[in-house]
C-alpha cells in the first residue's frame, strides 16, 4: 500500500471519525454531569413576568421556582457513583435517571428527598443494598 493511497487515507479517517465520536460522547456526559450538580446547587430563577420562568430540557421547577422534577433518561453519563448533591433538592418528586451508564452505590442522603414520588434508576451498573431510609420514605 503507498503511502497516500485511497486505502490508507480512507482508514485514516475512519480513525479520526472515531475518536470524534468518542469525543462528543465524552462532552455530552460532561455537560449531563454539569446539568446535574448545578440543578443539585441551586433555586430555578423565576421571572414573574415570563410564562415560562425556567427552561432546561429534564428539569422542571415549581411556581414556587424549587426543582421538582429531574428526568434524563437515556442520557450517557457515565457516572461512578450518583451525586450526593441531589439530595438537598428537598422538593424534588421525581428522579429519572434511567440507562445513564451510572455505576456505584445509591446515596444514603437519598433518603432525605421526602417529597419523592417517583424515583427511576433502572438500567444502570449500581451496587450495594437499597439505603433503608430510601425504602422508608411514604409517598415512593
Amino acid at each position: 500500500m503507498l503511502p497516500g493511497s485511497p486505502v490508507k487515507r480512507l482508514l485514516r479517517r475512519a480513525a479520526k471519525g472515531r475518536r470524534e465520536k468518542a469525543e462528543m460522547a465524552e462532552l455530552a456526559a460532561a455537560a449531563a454531569t454539569l446539568l446535574l450538580l448545578r440543578a443539585a446547587s441551586l433555586r430555578c430563577s423565576a421571572d414573574p413576568r415570563v410564562a415560562t420562568p425556567f427552561s432546561w430540557q429534564g428539569v422542571t421547577c415549581s411556581p414556587q421556582s424549587w426543582v421538582v422534577s429531574l428526568s434524563l433518561p437515556d442520557t450517557f453519563l457515565n457516572l461512578s457513583s450518583l451525586p450526593p448533591p441531589l439530595a438537598t433538592l428537598s422538593s424534588l418528586q421525581l428522579l429519572n435517571l434511567s440507562a445513564c451508564n451510572v455505576s456505584g452505590a445509591i446515596p444514603p442522603s437519598y433518603a432525605s428527598l421526602s417529597a419523592l414520588r417517583v424515583l427511576d434508576l433502572s438500567s444502570n451498573a449500581l451496587t450495594g443494598d437499597i439505603p433503608d431510609g430510601l425504602g422508608a420514605l411514604s409517598g415512593l
